[in-house]
């Protein structure tokens, strides 16, 4: 399992990985974190949970 990083720019917060669903079941995955520092979402959109997680 990937352990995610904390945020480059707030070093904090809560960062959240959920499937994207559709009719014929999970197409991909997103990581969301609201950064405070930058008052604006980042997010990652990846084939797998774990590509996501590489990003953060």
């Amino acid at each position: 399992m990937i352990e995610l990083n904390p945020c480059p720019f707030c070093k904090s917060g809560e960062t959240y990985v959920s499937p994207n669903r559709c009719n014929a079941g999970i197409h991909s995955y997103t990581l969301n974190h609201y950064c405070d520092l930058i008052r604006g979402n980042i997010t990652f959109t990846g084939n797998s949970e774990e590509e996501v997680k590489s990003f953060g």
